[in-house]
């Protein structure tokens, strides 16, 4: 049985942006993200510098964008910006500590696709992600 992948609104991407803190391994939660998405036929990008992060979106073929504010140098909302400036319909997750009103109306501006509560709940999150892939 062969897996077509393909992504919201008919976006041809196979792969998965996540966007989160500088670490020369990346976080545990990365890796099972990875794994879980790569047996869906997803594949992940971790992204942990700005530079890194505008190169792979102006790229293209992107499935999704997960932004995960789990440090200072990350404000997920100013790159929300960026990304609607550059892909105005890629699906885009906002994994933040701060659920206040203010954070979750900016972010509905911007078209987020869901905001979750940080810090990262992997199962929900693949969950969410694995919706990207159809047999």
């Amino acid at each position: 049985m062969t897996m077509r992948v393909r992504s919201l609104n008919g976006r041809p991407g196979r792969q998965v942006l996540i966007v989160h803190r500088a670490n020369a391994s990346g976080p545990l939660w990365v890796r099972e993200v990875a794994t879980v998405l790569g047996t869906q036929g997803l594949s992940v990008f971790a992204a942990n510098t700005w530079p890194d992060t505008v190169q792979r979106l102006e790229h293209g073929g992107l499935a999704a964008a997960v932004l995960v504010a789990d440090d200072p140098w990350l404000d997920p909302l100013s790159l929300l910006r960026i990304i609607r400036s550059i892909d105005d319909v890629l699906p885009c997750w906002l994994i933040t500590p701060d659920c206040c009103r203010q954070t979750l109306q900016a972010a509905a501006s911007l078209r987020v696709t869901g905001v979750m509560p940080y810090p990262v709940q992997v199962e929900e999150l693949t969950l969410a992600l694995g919706k990207l892939a159809v047999n």
